[in-house]
């Protein structure tokens, strides 16, 4: 799990929606979904807990993206 701080960053700075569908909240709801940080690479590949390897992805797409029916997006860095 990615650290508190990281998390909250990528939130403000990506604006609280998936970077894949653009859909969900932080806190989720009954009608959106929670959003998740997903390592691009994962940690047990040797990637790091940094921005540079975090997305933001509502829970549906970061399952999709863990059942490889949909492509991670790149980090957004800088």
């Amino acid at each position: 799990m990615m650290k508190k701080s990281l998390r909250k960053t990528l939130i403000k700075r990506l604006h609280k929606a998936c970077q894949s569908c653009g859909g969900g909240t932080v806190g989720g709801s009954r009608h959106d979904p929670i959003l998740e940080v997903h390592h691009y690479i994962y940690r047990t590949k040797g990637g790091e807990d940094t921005m540079a390897n975090a997305v933001l992805l509502c829970r549906p797409c970061h399952v999709r993206v863990h059942q490889g029916v949909l492509v991670s997006p790149t980090p957004i860095t800088g």
